[in-house]
């Protein structure tokens, strides 16, 4: 059963998940500019933990050398990660990679409560903990985490290899 969010609560929810209108996320608009793209409908949410796939539709990531950065980095990060190259053709090299990778949802909730508090002056403590589970039961707030999460790996690839990742 979904709740009646505040008023507040509900613009600030559709702001962070980018639902009414704010431009896409400068490091997600980035990378999909350059073939890496973290689709909304590839965001799934189970237990603790939020699952991503991240596309690599020009082999880029790998062609330009940081594939093996990208999987230290995030081994240590995440509890999983894992490559799938995409061959469509006989060549030996892939046409593209899927990256899956799994992050803990506490991190990409701590990212919305403080953007609740810092952008939109929403205070955490003004709601019961029967609040917030119901606050988490919504759409909105899974909206929210999909936006959240794919967001913060984005930024995770520009701050491991930002200048492999640039044009020449």
């Amino acid at each position: 059963m979904q709740i009646e969010l505040e008023f507040d609560l509900k613009i600030a929810l559709e702001k962070i998940s980018r639902k009414t209108g704010e431009d896409e996320d400068d490091f997600v608009y980035d990378l999909e500019l350059m073939g890496i793209s973290i689709p909304e409908n590839q965001v799934s949410v189970f237990g603790r933990y939020v699952a991503l796939k991240i596309f690599d539709e020009n082999n880029d990531i790998e062609k330009r050398g940081v594939i093996r950065t990208f999987e230290e980095h995030y081994r240590s990060n995440l509890n999983r990660l894992r490559l799938e190259s995409i061959y469509k053709n006989d060549s030996n090299e892939p046409n593209y990679i899927i990256i899956e990778c799994l992050m803990d949802l506490s991190e990409i909730e701590h990212n919305i409560i403080e953007d609740l508090k810092e952008e939109h002056s929403i205070n955490p403590h003004n709601y019961t903990e029967s609040d917030w589970m119901k606050i988490k039961e919504t759409i909105l707030w899974h909206d929210a985490i999909t936006q959240v999460a794919r967001e913060l790996v984005a930024l995770r690839i520009y701050e491991i290899f930002p200048d492999k990742l640039i044009e020449n």
